[in-house]
Formats: structure tokens, C-alpha cells, sequence
């Protein structure tokens, strides 16, 4: 009875999952890919995602964006912008923000001495330095950024039809009180003229802005033109634009998003230099066409780096901002593999991310929850989701001796689970449709190690029938455990009758 080898059936592996199941039916819900280096018992291992932890609960929600700063926290609440302490409570109110919707993600920048909020919602920047009740609004921008000591902006109507289309303003050098700068020559902002579509989004990175449209971006830089300081690169024009908004991510010396051009959307790209090159594979962009088109232009991301791998978290809503969301698709940088992550209570959205080192000893990592006012740790230190039991799920790659009858005495997982139970599922129709039941892997019994040291776990099933074309799914829901699978080994008996 010839054991599969690794090579031949790769089980630890990324979300692939293809138009159809029957050429490629990989999927890793909750569970990212962990590849081995020279030495390791397998070539890839895969790691339950993080955990959430309770921290604390704005008033106002949902937890709208999170940003740290001087070994300090802040967040935007519904219409509100606060001050955290480091044990959970509010240590300033800003106050309110006049015309918010609280709802959607929103901006938060600093130039050293100041402090902007850019709610989009309500199409205004404000400013936190004075304690309320109300924030103080200084500009109308629905998106905000900082650059060489200026406050930029897109001013509120160049993402909507009428107002000033495509209209960039720039704040005074070192003082976003002032975006009419005076004394001093005007104006103080640019049409943006490179690209006729429509500007939704800025990010800046090695002292460059990249303005993003829906079907084009443009690269500028600090001129130190007298009036707008910035001025478009020679060749500053790309053909590849903005899906939504809130898909941009700055981290890790890049940029990611979710892009759309004139021949179509749904592909994340990343920054190579000034240079945008896809990330997503074929695969992921059939995940991502199958969610709502309302839901795309709505899509919600954040990037954070923990235990040596740097993610990108794109967020998709169920029933848009209001709504509670469920679902994600996270690329890897490090390794440069996809995954997918669930939730299994429906009120709960990690949307916002900061990293605080030394704020709390509970963890540097904070979420903001996009359906509630929920501040959240997450860590892989974490097993559940706030005591919700987290369900991961491996479908492993398709078994099959070119369509011959194989039979299947023996599956068993290497892992490292605690006292989770493993169950088995399979499909005999290339991943098209699984048995209704799974089997309860049975634990090997334990032969005893020196010194009285735990025995390692081997979850196993028994005699699993034959088939054509077998593809099998692992599947762990837990709460108390840290979920890490080495891998699979299949028994397989080729031709068998």
C-alpha cells in the first residue's frame, strides 16, 4: 500500500481555487501557508490566522479607522474621533464631525504638530486639535494625504458628478488650518487634466503622490512650484486605475490595491517602484468576480505584518457599510500566496488596523470591528474571534492516476492542534460536491516518550473507498486551540477494482 508522496499531493497549500473545481479545487479558509526552509519536515505547513481579543468599545460605531502615533492611539467612531488610553477607556472626545453619515472608512494624518480627520462621508477634513464638542472642519476633501510638509487633498465633488472634477488642493506648507494660503500667490490646487476619469483616492510613498482615478493613476512630485507645489513625472500616466476607495494600503516600503481599467476590474495590484504589477492569480480574481458588484467599489483593506509575514487584508461587505461582512481574501507578501479568512458570527468586520508596540502588554496589534464600535487585539497568539470558535478548512489538491480507479485505505494529518478534533470530508467528483458527512479523524494512541512528554498527535481514517478523482477537505472548528497542519499522507492503492 504505496503512501502518496508529498510531491504528488501537496496538502499544505494557498487558496487556488479555479473557474471550475475539477482543475483546481484548493482552498485555505483561516489558515495561511507557512512555506519550510532547508531542514523543514515538510515544504509548506499551514497556520491558523489570527485570533481577536476584547480591548474595548467606542461609544460611537462602527470603528471606522485606527491610527498610532507617538505611542499613542486613535480612532474614528461613527461621527466621532478619539483618543484611547492604553487600558480601553477614552481618554479625549475630539468631539463630533458636522455632516457625518459614520459610516465608510476614513483618513487620519499628522505633520508633527497637527492632527486631520478626513471623513468622506461627510466630504470634509477636520481638525483634532481642539476638544470639542465639535471638530473643527478646515476643508471640504473626501480623501487625504501628507507630503513634504504639505496637507493634499481631493476636494469634496471631484469623485462626484459636478463640483470641481479632478481638483487636488494643497495646504499651506506646515499648517493644514489653511488651504487658501495668504499672503502668497494662487491658486492653491490643480485640475488634474492627465486622465478624463474620475480621481477617488491619494497615497503617497518615497516622496511621490500616486493619484488614483477609476481607470488611470498618476505619479507626482514636490516641484517647489510657487503656487501648487507638485507636478506630474514625464510618463506619470498609468493605464490601470481605483475600484474602490478604501482598497488602497500603504505598508512595507509598497501600495496594494484593488484596481479596475477600461477593459475591465477585479485584480489587485502592487507597487514595484513607480512600476504597478499584478499580485492576484486567475484564481483570486474568480473569487473576487464572484462577489456582489455593488459590494466591489466598497471593499475595505488594511496591511500588518506579524510572526515574519507582511499581509494584505481585503475586506468585502455582505450588505455594504451598514451591513454586517464576513469575508476576505489576504495575499501573503512574504510568500507571496493567497488565503481566504471567515467569520463565524455575522456582527463582526476587522476593517482598521494600528500597531502600537509597548501601548498594552495584550498585544501591539489592533482591528477596528466595521460592523461595531469594537476595538480588538489580533495576534496568532489568539484561538477564537472574541470566545467564537474559528472554523479553518483545507481542500487539498485533486488525487488522481489519470481518471483510473484508485482506493483510499488510510488519511492521515500531521499537525500540532491541542485537543481540536479534525474531521474528514471528500468529493469523488473533482471537488464538485462533498459528502454530506465527516468523518471524526480517530487519534493514534499514545506510545509513550521519555521523560513523560507529550506524544506526537496522528488524527487518521480508515478505509475511504475508491474513486477517479478524489479530492479531500479538512475541516477544524475550535475555540481554545492554536490550529498548525505539517501535512497529509495519503495510502492509495492505483487501479484497484
Amino acid at each position: 500500500m504505496p503512501i502518496v508522496p508529498t510531491s504528488a499531493f501537496p496538502f499544505c497549500g494557498p487558496s487556488n481555487l479555479s473557474i471550475s473545481p475539477v482543475i483546481d479545487a484548493q482552498r485555505s479558509i483561516n489558515l495561511y501557508p507557512e512555506p519550510g526552509m532547508k531542514g523543514s519536515k515538510t515544504g509548506m505547513g499551514l497556520v491558523g490566522r489570527p485570533g481577536l481579543s476584547a480591548f474595548m468599545t467606542l461609544p460611537a460605531s462602527p470603528a471606522r479607522a485606527l491610527w498610532a502615533g507617538d505611542n499613542k492611539l486613535y480612532a474614528v467612531g461613527g461621527g466621532n474621533f478619539y483618543q484611547i488610553g492604553s487600558g480601553g477607556t477614552i481618554s479625549t472626545n475630539f468631539g463630533a464631525m458636522a455632516g457625518s453619515a459614520g459610516i465608510g472608512p476614513a483618513y487620519i494624518q499628522a505633520n508633527g504638530t497637527q492632527l486631520l480627520v478626513c471623513d468622506p462621508s461627510a466630504g470634509t477634513i477636520f481638525n483634532a486639535n481642539n476638544v470639542g464638542p465639535a471638530m473643527n472642519a478646515e476643508f471640504s476633501g473626501v480623501a487625504l494625504e501628507y507630503l513634504d510638509g504639505f496637507y493634499l487633498a481631493i476636494a469634496t465633488g471631484a469623485s462626484l458628478a459636478g463640483g470641481n472634477p479632478n481638483q487636488i488642493n494643497s495646504s499651506a506648507f506646515g499648517d493644514g488650518t489653511n488651504w487658501a494660503p495668504s499672503p502668497g500667490p494662487l491658486p492653491n490646487f490643480v485640475i488634474r487634466s492627465g486622465s478624463a476619469d474620475l480621481t477617488i483616492q491619494l497615497a503617497t510613498l518615497n516622496s511621490l503622490l500616486y493619484i488614483f482615478g477609476q481607470k488611470t493613476t498618476e505619479i507626482w512630485y514636490d516641484a517647489g512650484n510657487a503656487t501648487f507645489p507638485l507636478a506630474r513625472i514625464n510618463g506619470g500616466t498609468l493605464n490601470i486605475g481605483c475600484m474602490s476607495a478604501g482598497s488602497v494600503v500603504k505598508f512595507q516600503n509598497t501600495i496594494l490595491w484593488l484596481a479596475a481599467d477600461s477593459n475591465g476590474y477585479g485584480k489587485v495590484y502592487m507597487m514595484n517602484g513607480t512600476t504597478p504589477q499584478p499580485v492576484s492569480t486567475p484564481a483570486v480574481e474568480y473569487l473576487i468576480s464572484l462577489q456582489a458588484a455593488a459590494n466591489l467599489p466598497i471593499a475595505w483593506a488594511y496591511g500588518y505584518e506579524e510572526a515574519g509575514h507582511v499581509f494584505y487584508v481585503l475586506n468585502f461587505p455582505a450588505e455594504g457599510y451598514a451591513g454586517f461582512a464576513f469575508y476576505s481574501l489576504v495575499y501573503d507578501v512574504t510568500s507571496q500566496l493567497w488565503h481566504e479568512r471567515s467569520w463565524n458570527t455575522e456582527s463582526l468586520w476587522p476593517c482598521c488596523f494600528a500597531s502600537v508596540p509597548g501601548f498594552n502588554s495584550d498585544g501591539p496589534n489592533f482591528v477596528g470591528d466595521g460592523y461595531s464600535g469594537k476595538i480588538m487585539f489580533q495576534g496568532v497568539g489568539y484561538p477564537s474571534d472574541l470566545g467564537t470558535a474559528i472554523n479553518y478548512v483545507r481542500t487539498a489538491p485533486h488525487i488522481s492516476d489519470s481518471n483510473q480507479w484508485v482506493k483510499y485505505p488510510r488519511f492521515e494529518l500531521d499537525c500540532d492542534i491541542g485537543s481540536a478534533q479534525p474531521y474528514l470530508s471528500y468529493s469523488n467528483d473533482g471537488g464538485r460536491n462533498f459528502s454530506s458527512w465527516s468523518y471524526p479523524m480517530m487519534q493514534s494512541p499514545p506510545q509513550g516518550n521519555p521523560g513523560g512528554a507529550p506524544e506526537l498527535k496522528r488524527f487518521y481514517a480508515l478505509q475511504l473507498g475508491r474513486s477517479r478523482d478524489r479530492v479531500f477537505r479538512v475541516s477544524i472548528t475550535d475555540s481554545a486551540n492554536l490550529i498548525r497542519i505539517a501535512s497529509a499522507y495519503v495510502t492509495a492503492n492505483p487501479g484497484a477494482s
